[in-house]
């Protein structure tokens, strides 16, 4: 059985983007809940240097906010909306939940 391991480069951003959003929920003033119900998610991510895959990018996400945000990824039932955008300033990840 093959196995593909996380690149170095993934677990960094996935170690940043756990950390910031666990920073921003703890500065909420709203309940914090681990959503357990069928999401839309939209993400926008700004990206400096080469495009990257959307694809990879959204399974990224979604795998990296659960159990954070959601219980499991399989819960997000669309992405409507969701892109790449290029931005050499500023990249970062913009992302809008919703409950269906």
């Amino acid at each position: 059985m093959k196995t593909v391991l996380p690149s170095k480069a993934y677990l960094e951003w996935e170690k940043k983007a756990r950390k910031s959003v666990n920073h921003q929920l703890l500065g909420s003033v709203y309940e914090i809940r681990l959503l357990s119900v069928p999401l839309h998610v939209n993400a926008k991510i700004y990206f400096k240097g080469q495009q990257p895959d959307l694809s990879g990018c959204l399974e990224s996400i979604g795998d990296c906010l659960e159990g954070i945000i959601w219980e499991n990824d399989k819960q997000i039932v669309s992405w409507d909306g969701s892109r790449l955008i290029p931005d050499k300033k500023n990249p970062r990840t913009e992302i809008i939940i919703g409950e269906l």
